[in-house]
């Protein structure tokens, strides 16, 4: 689906229009996706979202509105595009973890950068681990391009790994 308001949209008309026309095709067709949506069995909603601070907050105004419109049907929740962890050398600490009280927010090289961005990810994760969604969350990998101009399957090839070691079935 689109961005979290957009689907939020699309699913509330569909409840609008099963309030709105009393009968006939329309009313039938909402209360027939209502179930669809609402139904575990039948329906899946995957909540996806990148570890910066926006999209994990609208993620979780998201799945507020999902389990009004479908209190059935929990979501489930990918972390997208995770930085890797990055392994410091002793003599170069790393920054606080708080990015407000960072020197400076700017990296002075790859290996600050990395620290910085994995860093930032953790902070902006607590939102998700506040909620109790960190813990049920499944993580991707930020996969880097080949250099390639066309990918040539190789992201699509890992990411499809990464999903079938998940065991979901």
């Amino acid at each position: 689906l689109p961005a979290t308001g957009h689907a939020l949209a699309m699913f509330n008309s569909v409840l609008n229009f099963a309030e709105l026309f009393r009968g006939g095709p329309v009313h039938r067709d909402s209360l027939r996706m209502r179930g669809t949506f609402g139904d575990a069995a039948v329906c899946g909603h995957l909540v996806t979202a990148i570890p910066e601070e926006m999209p994990l907050r609208e993620a979780l105004e998201g799945v507020e509105q999902l389990n009004e419109y479908f209190p059935s049907n929990a979501p489930a929740f990918v972390l997208n595009r995770r930085f890797p962890a990055v392994p410091v050398d002793a003599a170069k600490k790393p920054p606080a973890e708080q990015p407000d009280s960072w020197p400076s927010p700017i990296a002075d090289g790859a290996v600050d950068f990395a620290v910085k961005r994995r860093l930032l990810e953790d902070y902006n994760l607590r939102l998700w681990e506040d909620a109790g969604i960190l813990k049920k969350a499944r993580v991707l990998p930020q996969i880097p391009l080949p250099r390639q101009k066309r990918a040539d399957g190789a992201v699509v090839d890992a990411l499809a790994a990464e999903i079938k070691s998940w065991g979901l079935g």
